[in-house]
């Protein structure tokens, strides 16, 4: 595979809640991704997981990948209004996915 087509289609951006993680910044990620021949990412936000609103995570997401080659992945909560805040990723953050986390949020698939 040329090294001009990998991409990270596992990428997390944020702060862990748990502990301090080191070169946690959005420049370190693609400085790292860069020194392993990765252009590009799928990339969703660690904040958004544990924050009461997620869609707080996903704007500070997104005024950290816009204009970058890297793509939204949005954190959703099915057991509130996820719909909606697909929609509004649509339309706000230019989402090209999503994600769940069913053990932080409290459910089982």
């Amino acid at each position: 595979m040329d090294q001009s087509e990998r991409i990270d289609v596992n990428c997390l951006w944020g702060h862990w809640p748990f502990r301090h993680i080191p070169r946690a910044r959005f420049a370190d990620l693609v400085h790292d991704h860069a020194d392993c021949g990765i252009r590009q990412g799928y990339i969703a936000s660690l904040n958004s997981i544990f924050y009461v609103d997620p869609l707080e995570g996903e704007a500070e997401l997104y005024e950290q990948v816009k204009g970058s080659a890297y793509r939204q992945v949005q954190t959703v909560n099915p057991l509130h209004q996820a719909c909606q805040d697909i929609q509004f990723g649509i339309e706000h953050y230019q989402i090209d996915g999503v994600r769940i986390y069913p053990g932080y949020h409290g459910y089982r698939l």
